[in-house]
């Protein structure tokens, strides 16, 4: 399956599982560079997101919609990797199994990089 993007793109690794996560990629054919698409408006891709996000913060979100964050930068800070990891683990446990039915409307896309 190609990109219609002067037919140089084609898919990586087709529509099966071998894509983790949210992104389809895309190699182009001559020169071999890769480019991941996350098509949010027109394929909701919930169900296959394995992404956290960190914000500008220092918070991680386990969801781009998530009202939940839990705060890194004290742990960075201190330089405290057990912490750090303890936090990480946290953030990765409140993280949705599937689509987010209830949409945070007061998401700053520029903190959370979406």
């Amino acid at each position: 399956k190609r990109l219609a993007l002067y037919g140089k793109w084609e898919l990586v690794g087709g529509d099966s599982e071998d894509q983790q996560g949210p992104a389809k990629y895309y190699r182009n054919i001559d020169t071999g560079q890769l480019i991941g698409i996350i098509a949010a408006v027109s394929d909701h891709f919930c169900a296959s997101c394995n992404r956290l996000r960190v914000t500008s913060l220092g918070e991680m979100k386990p969801c781009l919609f998530s009202s939940h964050a839990v705060p890194l930068i004290d742990s960075i800070q201190k330089r405290d990797r057990h912490s750090l990891k303890e936090a990480i683990m946290k953030a990765v446990s409140l993280k949705p199994s599937g689509w987010m039915k209830v949409v945070n409307r007061g998401c700053k896309m520029s903190r959370v990089g979406g």
